[in-house]
């Protein structure tokens, strides 16, 4: 979202300096705090919740779930949505919240391990939105907490297996499972 903030804001260049300056100071942090280690977004990244949207459109696909291939594509289209809103802020600079909540639900849709506190993300942006581009938020926000509020309950497994829906029985599911226990343990 950084980059719409930066074209969003009245004072681009000003924008863009603070951007640095906090950039910098995420830095410092890190490494005074944490030694310069970084979180393991890499082996997160490979992680895949059964309702996600990558894993059921990976299914639907025949790939069993969101496997590397479902993964990039999710990224890709993430770009793209990203990339669009760049766009539409850099035209019209009013749009920057909505367009913000957009990008950050576009991605909760595109990650393949998605958590009902992800809602945080882009949820107060579509609280805050107005217009036309902000009412879009609206039916899209109750369907996302409807979505990731299911995905979350520790019933799901129980839920899924009594509608047919057995996501370790493919290849891709069962590998995701796995990583998921070992990381667990």
């Amino acid at each position: 979202v950084v980059p719409l903030v930066v074209l969003g804001a009245p004072r681009r260049r000003a924008a863009l300096a603070g951007a640095a300056a906090a950039a910098a100071g995420v830095v410092l942090v890190d490494l005074v705090a944490f030694g310069g280690a970084l979180p393991a977004i890499g082996l997160q990244g490979r992680l895949a919740t059964p309702l996600s949207a990558p894993t059921l459109l990976g299914l639907a696909a025949g790939h069993g779930g969101a496997d590397a291939t479902v993964q990039t594509a999710a990224h890709g289209v993430l770009a793209a949505v990203v990339a669009l809103g760049c766009l539409a802020v850099l035209w019209r600079r009013r749009l920057v919240l909505p367009v913000t909540g957009l990008v950050l639900l576009a991605a909760n849709v595109c990650l393949a391990w998605v958590m009902p506190w992800y809602l945080g993300w882009w949820l107060p942006f579509a609280a805050l939105a107005v217009g036309r581009a902000g009412r879009l938020l609206v039916p899209l926000a109750v369907v996302a907490c409807v979505w990731l509020g299911v995905g979350g309950l520790p019933q799901l497994p129980q839920i899924a297996h009594g509608l047919g829906y057995y996501p370790t029985r493919t290849a891709t599911g069962l590998a995701n499972h796995d990583l998921e226990i070992r990381l667990v343990r």
